[in-house]
């Protein structure tokens, strides 16, 4: 009799907590939208920071710095995304070969993506699922119109991308032989630190 007893509190308590996970799980992370607008504040914490208190940047791997913060001798951080002025952007080339083809809803948006970040020492920071060989990288996009990006057949960057003016997180997943680029909220990825 009282293991009966004893076994239904404890499907109340599974219960109970199963339905608490649920309600968290509806609300952001994941179903965040990947749109962030002109410009956005980005916060949060890199993973294994071992660098000094300072600012930090968002930049790109050309240099240009697309955004300013300050980071804590912790590891947290915020910084502002700039609006970035169209003779700024890069034009959008598709990949058309025998095998691909990729449609842009408007060749006249131009873009320029942020890569990763830099400290106050020069510390690189990437926004990863994990350190070694990570297989998704997330990436800030900046557009100045509207645009839709989507490839088919056989691609060596498959593009599925609906982007709105202003900054658009994206998810780069790696596999083997090919890379996936979508418009999706970079849930489950961390900031990490790799010097």
């Amino acid at each position: 009799m009282e293991w009966g007893v004893a076994m239904r509190k404890g499907l109340r308590w599974f219960s109970l907590i199963a339905a608490v996970l649920l309600l968290v799980a509806g609300c952001g992370g994941s179903g965040s939208s990947p749109a962030l607008g002109e410009n956005p504040k980005i916060s949060g914490k890199i993973q294994n920071w071992s660098g000094s208190s300072g600012q930090i940047v968002a930049a790109n791997i050309g240099g240009t710095i697309l955004g300013r913060g300050t980071v804590s001798a912790s590891g947290k951080f915020s910084l502002t995304m700039y609006s970035i002025p169209s003779e700024s952007l890069l034009p959008l080339s598709p990949e058309n070969t025998a095998t691909c083809t990729t449609e842009v809803s408007n060749p006249n948006v131009r873009w320029i993506s942020a890569d990763f970040l830099e400290g106050p020492g020069g510390e690189l920071v990437l926004l990863v699922d994990n350190t070694v060989n990570p297989k998704k990288v997330g990436r800030l996009v900046y557009v100045n119109g509207d645009v839709t990006v989507k490839s088919y057949g056989d691609c060596q960057y498959a593009t599925d991308l609906d982007l709105k003016a202003g900054w658009n997180w994206t998810v780069q997943i790696n596999y083997e032989d090919s890379k996936e680029l979508v418009s999706k909220y970079p849930s489950g990825l961390k900031w990490v630190s790799l010097e």
